[in-house]
């Protein structure tokens, strides 16, 4: 009996002790698989805070590359003289669009915009039509060469005067395509005058017939037009709303871009528009070629502001 009762003690005490054991290993099982969870969790935690990373940095360099292209793609301007007005910087801008270096002034007298169109590289003339008696007056600017017959400017532009009669004197009778045209004040009567000679650009001052000579010009196929202009204030006539935004400050010199407060408002431009502004004067650009008309309202839009045309109000 009592060997019976010693084999069930021991029988216990084993059954315990496997029974502990199995619990020991369970837990110790438990704990291990906790262990390898957590680092699981660890090791996604890092993966992804790996992948945030990267992201925030791909997107930096994104951001990085478009400034760059954005600063790349940037105009930086740089001032002109005091001295060159807005018409003759444009004019000299436009030596590098055009295929051709003759420019001709006719009944013009502006020996500043001359000098600035010789800088450029043009080769300029000016002429003198509708005088009432004696042959056309030619004179071809040297730019202050020392071959150069006749009186020399303060300016320093030197002037050879020919005649009509010279051989090959007159640059409107040359095969060769004509750059540029500057036909100054009572431009409708020059340009009847010039019959079908042609220009790939022509200016002319604006004056209160603008949409009569617009018209004459499209009818020439010089579809394009640049209007530089200066508004004048203090004119109580015109003080009523014309219907204009102006995105310039009228009391701002930029005095290197020949927009100068000295006449009045800042210079600046429209396009297209045949509408000759109430008080305001300056000059306007004809083209014929677009591209070469491209290029002149880029130049404007990058050194002027830009005069904005809108219905009235109701």
């Amino acid at each position: 009996m009592v060997d019976h009762r010693m084999n069930l003690r021991d029988r216990a005490k084993h059954v315990l002790r496997m029974c502990g054991h199995a619990l020991t290993v369970t837990v110790h099982d438990r704990l291990q698989e906790l262990e390898r969870e957590l680092q699981a969790t660890q090791l996604e935690l890092r993966i992804a805070k790996l992948v945030e990373t990267n992201t925030a940095l791909l997107e930096a360099s994104i951001h990085v590359v478009e400034n760059l292209h954005a600063l790349a793609a940037r105009t930086i301007v740089e001032t002109e003289p005091s001295d060159v007005s807005v018409e003759a910087a444009l004019m000299a801008f436009l030596y590098s669009h055009v295929p051709s270096r003759v420019a001709i002034s006719i009944n013009s007298g502006d020996q500043k915009r001359a000098e600035a169109l010789l800088r450029a590289g043009y080769d300029v003339y000016a002429l003198e039509a509708g005088q009432a008696a004696g042959p056309l007056t030619i004179a071809r600017m040297n730019g202050g060469m020392s071959h150069a017959a006749g009186a020399s400017g303060s300016t320093g532009v030197s002037v050879d005067t020919l005649t009509a009669s010279s051989a090959g004197a007159n640059p409107l009778d040359r095969p060769e395509r004509i750059a540029l045209i500057a036909l100054g004040c009572a431009a409708l009567p020059a340009l009847r005058e010039l019959g079908d000679h042609r220009a790939i650009v022509i200016t002319a001052d604006l004056e209160s017939d603008f949409e009569e000579l617009a018209r004459e010009m499209r009818s020439r196929e010089y579809h394009w037009n640049i209007v530089l202009h200066r508004r004048h204030e203090g004119n109580a006539s015109h003080g009523a709303d014309d219907g204009v935004d102006h995105n310039g400050d009228p009391g701002f010199d930029r005095n290197g871009n020949g927009d100068h407060t000295r006449d009045g408002g800042a210079m600046s431009y429209y396009a297209n528009h045949s509408r000759a502004l109430p008080n305001s004067r300056g000059s306007v650009l004809f083209f014929c070629d677009y591209r070469v008309f491209a290029e002149a309202q880029s130049w404007c839009a990058a050194t002027l502001p830009r005069t904005y045309f809108k219905p009235r109000q109701a």
